[in-house]
């Protein structure tokens, strides 16, 4: 289980660095794919001390030491005062290229805030020292079967990423020959750098990022399919019939698996979420919902209520039980979707996946949306989808961490008020010098929010109520 993505259990990995091309790399010619076996081997080696190597030609290597000596080599490679390259020079050994078999090249969905393009590798357990985890990056792992890994997967144990989930379904049908297996791995348009089209990180969301027109650094808006037979579609926020083209034809495959949308329901009033909904609602002749004060401007068939279930059929008789919850903050208006069976919220703009929300006066009050974050921090949930960016797990802790950047944020205010009083515009840079000066519009508007749940607590006044208002410290 890897802590960039918290939560979520992935197969060993990570970056090319530039000390890679000085590995020694056996049967491969081209520098670049000796790069990348040669950064798949060190990895390896430090994530779980399986190391993919040979002796070198020249060399009458007496083999790589075991135990603690192992582990020592591994803990000096992590750290940096020893380099992958010289270890395995020391020891008179080189990676061994043939044995790490080419297995697919996924290139990353828009949502994702670092874009990858990872190139995926099988290799066969060479025998020895078994399997270690170290504290460090990983924060546990396995061997096991991938039958197992994918059963655990579909009970809703586990969060994968896409390609380790497509991987492991692979892995699940295919035999032992190890051509076979990598002809498996490869036989998605998707494997082979292909666009990833179907998202779904726990078994009954699917999620269909959309461009649209919304704040930077987000491109795109998260598009919720929720369920397994009857569905939810949340936030169709795009109305470029190119892209509902798109999103219409994903539909009509999943119907082929018996998923088919009954209602549609928006997060919030913000265009970059509600733009496609009406002309969804027109193709798929479903209702659309809404919170009571979008409804009549939205022009939803019904208002949702705070707390009620929307009961969506699914097969075998485990019906997804989707609770609205009310969630004001960021605007008045806005709703998360919360199946707490199987720990899922959707939950549109009270968190993103890329950077701070944006709260902004008059529609966005501080003081609520905290205590929203709170009420969904108090929740059953496992695996939360933003509305802009990637899913997440560790959802508690992560609400946590939001809950005290903000707070810590307001001590940054109320340190520049205690240095004297001043207007929005004279206490940004003080506030938010940690801020590029690029997203300093949007700060400026947050800071607001923070001076004015600071007056609502009689922490800070202003002299006039306008935004050239100058604040001070109470």
């Amino acid at each position: 289980m890897l802590a960039y993505l918290g939560g979520f259990h992935a197969f060993p990995g990570g970056r090319v660095s530039s000390e890679d091309a000085e590995v020694a790399v056996a049967g491969v010619s081209d520098p670049d794919e000796a790069r990348r076996r040669a950064a798949a081997a060190r990895e390896l080696f430090e994530e779980i001390g399986v190391l993919i190597a040979r002796p070198a030609a020249s060399s009458s290597s007496p083999g790589f030491p075991e135990g603690e000596r192992r582990l020592q080599l591994r803990a000096d490679v992590l750290d940096g005062s020893l380099s992958f390259a010289a270890m395995l020079a020391g020891y008179g050994l080189e990676v061994d290229g043939a044995a790490l078999v080419p297995a697919g090249r996924w290139i990353s969905p828009p949502f994702t805030p670092r874009g990858f393009d990872t190139v995926f590798y099988l290799a066969e357990w060479p025998g020895g020292e078994e399997p270690r985890i170290v504290p460090g990056e990983l924060m546990g792992g396995e061997w096991i079967d991938p039958e197992e890994a994918m059963a655990r997967w579909r009970r809703g144990e586990v969060l994968l990423a896409t390609p380790v989930k497509c991987g492991m379904t692979e892995l699940a049908h295919a035999g032992k020959d190890m051509a076979a297996i990598a002809k498996a791995l490869l036989s998605t348009p998707e494997a082979q750098g292909g666009e990833v089209e179907r998202i779904e990180v726990t078994p009954g969301v699917i999620l269909a990022p959309l461009p649209s027109t919304t704040i930077p650094p987000a491109t795109h808006t998260n598009c919720l399919i929720v369920g397994e037979g009857e569905c939810l579609l949340v936030d169709p926020g795009t109305d470029e019939p190119r892209v509902l083209d798109h999103l219409s034809a994903l539909l009509d495959r999943l119907a082929t698996d018996g998923r088919r949308v009954v209602a549609i329901a928006v997060t919030h009033h913000h265009r970059d979420h509600t733009a496609g909904a009406a002309k969804m609602r027109k193709r798929l002749g479903v209702p659309l919902l809404a919170h009571p004060l979008l409804a009549p401007a939205l022009g939803a068939d019904r208002a949702l209520v705070d707390g009620e279930v929307l009961t969506l059929a699914a097969p075998g008789g485990r019906d997804w039980r989707v609770q609205a919850l009310f969630t004001p903050g960021h605007t008045r208006d806005h709703v998360v979707f919360h199946e707490a069976d199987r720990g899922v919220i959707v939950a549109g703009d009270l968190v993103s996946g890329l950077s701070t929300v944006v709260i902004d006066p008059p529609d966005g009050d501080l003081v609520a949306y905290m205590e929203s974050v709170a009420r969904v921090a108090a929740l059953h949930v496992r695996v939360l989808f933003p509305g802009h960016g990637p899913p997440m797990g560790g959802v508690r802790a992560r609400l946590l961490a939001l809950l005290e950047h903000r707070s810590e944020r307001e001590r940054r205010v109320l340190d520049a008020l205690a240095s004297g009083p001043g207007t929005s515009e004279a206490l940004l840079p003080l506030v938010y010098s940690d801020v590029p000066e690029s997203q300093w519009k949007w700060a400026r508007r947050s800071l607001i929010a923070h001076l004015l749940a600071l007056e609502a607590r009689g922490a800070a006044r202003r002299d006039r109520n306008d935004e050239s208002a100058v604040w001070s410290a109470t």
